[in-house]
């Protein structure tokens, strides 16, 4: 399991970072000082955190059952659709796909990789990324999400 290690904030320190609960389908994170953990949701899908000037982090899996990834990907962008963001990027590989936009107030980047959960099952690992459009320093925080989401995987 690779952990993904975030640091977005310009000026956040970024301490020794402590692996958390990963939820039901062991797709995990580590996250810098400066963000706290919401509560679970109660189906243990994943986690989400939330960092200071509005940056949040959500990491989750969903299962992936016969679904193919690229009309998950349809699904996915009607829904960013349907939150008012506006899809500025996309990008594409045999099992993974990423979606970036802006909406009224808010920058979303999202990532989704066909893994498996810690028990073998196929799911859709995710990370979210979202921040609002005057986020102080956006541009470093931007600079850094492609390295951040290139650790993203499941068990």
């Amino acid at each position: 399991m690779r952990f993904l290690a975030l640091c977005l904030l310009p000026g956040l320190a970024m301490a020794e970072p402590e692996p958390v609960e990963p939820g039901r389908f062991g797709v995990r994170v580590e996250v810098p000082e400066g963000f706290e953990a919401e509560p679970p949701p109660a189906n243990a899908d994943g986690r989400s955190y939330l960092g200071e000037a509005g940056a949040r982090i959500a990491v989750f899996g969903r299962h992936r059952l016969s679904q193919p990834l690229d009309a998950y990907l349809a699904d996915r962008k009607d829904a960013l659709g349907g939150e008012g963001v506006e899809i500025t990027y996309e990008a594409s590989g045999e099992d993974w796909f990423v979606l970036s936009g802006e909406g009224e107030d808010r920058v979303v980047y999202l990532r989704v990789e066909a893994a498996e959960s810690c028990g073998g099952d196929p799911i859709f690992a995710h990370l979210r990324i979202g921040y609002p459009t005057d986020l102080p320093d956006r541009a470093a925080l931007e600079e850094r999400i492609g390295g951040i989401a290139a650790t993203l995987s499941g068990c």
